[in-house]
């Protein structure tokens, strides 16, 4: 929508596609303002491969470089980065993947930090993916990931009913008043219609 915008070096968006054998070198960078008057959330999904996938398949991709979002947020905002791709409620897979570098989201000078500030922003980031429901096995993770938020060696925000197996992260992490941990940051629980084909197995 309007209030929203997808970054990626190979695509902003996927939808049931598959990207695989791809090694992107360079840099992903996007800012981001929220409108005083805006009803809507505005959203950023940057990411290495691909902003936002949706059902979609990556594997053996390479990514190494720098993701960077800047945010001027005004009222509320929700930033998502990840190595490989951010995805949001939906399936994906992500196998045998290697991210290399640094990964940040930043507030724009204007803002001031705060703890309470970090903590009520729908932030996520993570060395393969920024806010995941799928599989995610057999990536490598090599650098700094950092931000205001909910920050993950390999995965910012997991849906409980996915499977994270067999995968390494070397670097070192920073969150600004979130949550921060080497594999996954943070687990969310939802009870709905989706049918749970994923057990969790970190």
């Amino acid at each position: 929508d309007e209030y929203s915008s997808s970054v990626g070096h190979i695509a902003g968006t996927l939808y049931s596609s598959i990207i695989s054998n791809s090694t992107v070198v360079g840099s992903v960078q996007e800012n981001i303002i929220q409108p005083r008057e805006a009803e809507t959330e505005r959203w950023l999904y940057v990411g290495g491969i691909a902003g936002y996938a949706r059902n979609s398949i990556l594997e053996n991709n390479e990514f190494a470089g720098l993701i960077r979002g800047t945010a001027y947020i005004p009222t509320d905002v929700g930033g998502m980065l990840g190595g490989v791709a951010v995805s949001a409620k939906s399936v994906n897979t992500i196998d045998h993947c290697t991210v290399s570098g640094d990964i940040d989201i930043t507030l724009d000078s204007r803002c001031t930090i705060t703890d309470s500030l970090a903590q009520s922003l729908n932030v996520n980031i993570g060395g393969v993916c920024g806010y995941c429901r799928g599989l995610f096995s057999n990536n490598a993770v090599y650098g700094h990931i950092s931000g205001v938020g909910t920050v993950g060696g390999i995965v910012g925000m997991l849906y409980a009913d996915s499977e994270v197996d067999n995968n390494y992260f070397a670097g070192t992490l920073t969150s600004h008043g979130g949550k921060a941990s080497g594999i996954v940051a943070s687990m969310l629980y939802e009870v709905s219609s989706y049918t749970k084909s994923f057990t969790t197995r970190i």
